[in-house]
């Protein structure tokens, strides 16, 4: 995601600046195979999907939901400067335009079926946001498998500049629960 301004409330950012922000990550596909729902804790929620080749924003969460990504309302500027920032995440042009248009990461992500809550830990306390496959419904308070590591790693991860499988190796990264599902999302992780 490009960098810019940070409307005051999500529905204005759901609305006008995603469409027009990811338009080109989009580009060459006509429908795709599901929808993505951000769940602002608190602030309401937002699903997208590809139709025509162009991005619909809808208000709630769809039907064909391929992943639900959750997060604290109070706390979603922050998440898309940061993300602005980092250059990756489901907030990029690359990741938003693949989960919306590849049929290949849907079938992953339609088989994934759960939560995989992910902690970021800085001075400041923790952070998380949940992303819930598989039009499951979220379990923020139990999720299949939680990934918890240093806001520094995670941005280093972001960036491309750090490969995940040698931070866990290193102790970088801690996993608790279901490492198959961990397995099951790495095509698409990485």
């Amino acid at each position: 995601m490009s960098d810019v301004e940070i409307p005051d409330t999500p529905h204005e950012f759901f609305t006008k600046v995603v469409p027009e922000q990811f338009k080109e990550s989009i580009s060459g596909h006509d429908d795709g195979p599901g929808s993505i729902c951000f769940d602002l804790i608190g602030e309401g929620q937002w699903s997208l999907a590809v139709k025509s080749g162009e991005i619909e924003v809808s208000e709630g969460r769809n039907e064909d939901t391929l992943v639900q990504i959750s997060l604290d309302g109070a706390n979603w500027q922050q998440a898309v400067q940061r993300m602005q920032e980092g250059g990756a995440g489901p907030m990029s042009g690359d990741g938003l335009g693949n989960m919306l248009g590849n049929p290949a990461v849907a079938s992953t992500l339609k088989a994934a079926q759960g939560t995989l809550k992910l902690v970021t830990t800085s001075d400041g306390g923790e952070e998380w946001v949940a992303i819930t496959f598989g039009g499951a419904e979220a379990n923020l308070d139990q999720p299949r498998a939680t990934l918890t590591m240093s806001r520094e790693v995670a941005e280093k991860m972001n960036a491309g500049e750090a490969n995940p499988q040698e931070l866990f190796m290193s102790g970088q990264i801690q996993i608790a629960g279901d490492m198959m599902m961990l397995m099951q999302l790495a095509p698409i992780l990485q």
